[in-house]
């Protein structure tokens, strides 16, 4: 008669747990991936969204014949957030009507025509009833004081990290182009 012999799983194999720190690996990696290309696409969004208020405004400027008009601003808090205001100017017996848009966390920077860019903190727009043209774009310096442009082109570029995305503005006109 023969012995039985009783064999015991004592766990994985070595191969067994190499194959699952592979597929985790893996994992991980796609993982990281994806979250590069998400704030990426945040950025963009930060910059569409932006383009969006602007059109909006100016579409509201033009179609609507208020004395008071329209204005569209950008603010950075203490903290890196970005929100967006599109606000109803009103008379001096009235409040202004605010719609206010949060966006992500970034940073902005301003380049006036050719000229050097600069980190912003806040710029309000305003814009020609009749043409829709850019009147003016008052921005807030990062390290300080203000500046105002009237004329020519800009571009507000979006970053966080490494991920960034373009704004370019034309005065003349009041459009814009998202890169």
């Amino acid at each position: 008669m023969k012995s039985r012999e009783v064999t015991a799983n004592k766990g994985f194999s070595l191969i067994e747990l190499l194959v699952v720190i592979a597929i985790m690996g893996i994992l991980i990696g796609v993982s990281f991936a994806t979250l590069g290309l998400i704030q990426a696409g945040n950025m963009t969004n930060v910059t569409k969204s932006i383009a969006t208020g602007i059109q909006e405004t100016r579409q509201k400027t033009m179609t609507q014949n208020l004395s008071y008009g329209w204005s569209f601003s950008v603010n950075t808090d203490a903290d890196g957030r970005v929100s967006m205001t599109v606000t109803k100017k009103a008379a001096a017996s009235e409040a202004p009507v605010n719609t206010v848009t949060e966006l992500k966390k970034c940073n902005l920077y301003y380049t006036e025509n050719t000229g050097a860019e600069r980190q912003i903190t806040d710029f309000v727009m305003t814009f020609d009833a009749s043409t829709g043209a850019i009147k003016s774009f008052d921005y807030t310096i990062a390290g300080g004081g203000t500046a105002t442009q009237t004329s020519g082109t800009g571009t507000i570029r979006a970053e966080h990290g490494n991920k960034e995305s373009e704004l370019t503005i034309f005065f003349a006109t009041g459009k814009y182009e998202v890169k």
